[in-house]
């Protein structure tokens, strides 16, 4: 019996000689190699640095555009267009809710191109494309962002300006294309969000939700159907 017990002795002291004890940080790079792929952490991945989505980007919005100052109206067409354009040009109050923002920015984009650009319509007509580009920008950086690809990024963004509706109150003066601007905003920000959650930068978090809070604000000054977003 004293034997046998020895022996086991030796035995499980070689044995723990050959498996030396987990140190911290052993613990530590196991707990991290059991993270689930899963999560809302992006891909390192160097396809898509800075300068080629500010490159790019930049093309989508001057692609996008062009194109829509080449189908904009050339003057007042059906709907609300025509009160809106009264209404920013005299800054008057539109039809409930009112819609302060766009009326503010018509009359500041009015009284800044009339020496230049003419009629007023026009001239709103011409801010609702450059909103109609800017939303396209902000759908090509959340996409290319999330996905990690800039031709989904491209794809996805030239799919979104020059679908049908979207199109249509893109070149004329209308509530929606601001509407759409400041919804895209909201889907780029939410994603830079989630990517300083997730490398726990927390003042970055904090500085992007102020601006998403700021943003969703002017939202509800233009068009009352970003709350559904919003909540």
């Amino acid at each position: 019996s004293s034997g046998i017990n020895a022996e086991y002795g030796q035995r499980k002291t070689k044995s723990n000689s050959n498996n030396p004890p987990r140190t911290q940080a052993s613990t530590k790079s196991a707990k991290t190699t059991q993270t689930p792929l899963l999560s809302l952490s992006f891909a390192k991945s160097e396809q898509l640095n800075a300068t080629t989505a500010k490159v790019l980007g930049l093309l989508v919005f001057s692609i996008t555009f062009l194109v829509y100052v080449l189908t904009l109206y050339p003057s007042v067409v059906g709907g609300d267009s025509g009160e809106l354009v009264v209404a920013s040009h005299q800054l008057g109050v539109a039809h409930p809710p009112g819609y302060p923002l766009f009326v503010l920015l018509g009359y500041s984009f009015d009284k800044i191109l009339s020496p230049f650009i003419g009629p007023t319509a026009y001239r709103l007509n011409l801010m609702s494309a450059l909103f109609g580009g800017f939303a396209s920008l902000c759908v090509f950086l959340t996409v290319a962002l999330w996905t990690n690809d800039w031709l989904s990024g491209i794809v996805s963004s030239f799919f979104f300006a020059f679908s049908p509706l979207v199109w249509l109150y893109t070149t004329q003066a209308e509530v929606f294309a601001l509407n759409n601007a400041l919804v895209c905003a909201l889907l780029y920000i939410s994603v830079i969000y989630a990517k300083s959650k997730d490398g726990n930068n927390i003042s970055d978090s904090v500085t992007l939700a102020h601006i998403g809070a700021f943003v969703c604000g002017l939202g509800m000054a233009n068009q009352h159907t970003i709350v559904f977003l919003i909540i």
